[in-house]
């Protein structure tokens, strides 16, 4: 039998977000903010938000009273994101 020569442990989501989301989403997720606020966007729907990494930035740059709907099909992420994110 092959032996283990590492293993993955902790939480997925949380590991994502803090070491590796940030290296490859970041500038995008700040360029979809200004974006979207240039647009003055009063509705936003983001479709596979992950643990929210995007969604913090669309967040910050939308108006107080616009709408902001995410989703995942990752239980874990959409989970992390609501609570980190979006305040559930």
């Amino acid at each position: 039998m092959a032996e283990k020569s590492s293993q993955f442990v902790g939480s997925t989501p949380e590991n994502y977000d803090t070491y590796l989301g940030p290296n490859i989403f970041n500038d995008y997720a700040a360029d979809l903010g200004r974006r979207a606020a240039a647009l003055n966007a009063r509705s936003v729907l983001e479709l596979a938000a992950g643990t929210g990494i995007a969604s913090r930035c669309l967040r910050d740059a939308l108006a107080p009273d616009a709408s902001l709907t995410v989703t995942d099909p990752e239980r874990a992420d959409a989970g992390r994101c609501g609570r980190e994110v979006l305040g559930w």
